[in-house]
C-alpha cells in the first residue's frame, strides 16, 4: 500500500485520518477549566494543577520528577 510508511518515504498520497465533529468543535471552543498542567501518572491516569508549585508537587507525588 503507498500508505504503508514504513516502506515508502514521504507522506502518504492522501489524509490518514479525520477527526470528528466534536473534536474539532473542542478544539475551536475548549473548556474554560484555570488549569494550565497536566501529567499522566505510571498507570495512565491524568492530573491536572493550576500553578507551577501544585504541578510540582503532583510530580513528587506520583514519582515523576
Amino acid at each position: 500500500s503507498p500508505y504503508n510508511t514504513y516502506l515508502h518515504t514521504g507522506l502518504p498520497p492522501g489524509p490518514i485520518a479525520n477527526p470528528g465533529i466534536k473534536s474539532i468543535d473542542a478544539a475551536l471552543q475548549p473548556a474554560t477549566t484555570g488549569y494550565f498542567f497536566y501529567l499522566s501518572d505510571k498507570q495512565g491516569h491524568n492530573h491536572y494543577a493550576k500553578t507551577n508549585e501544585e504541578f510540582g508537587r503532583l510530580l513528587k507525588q506520583y514519582g515523576l520528577e
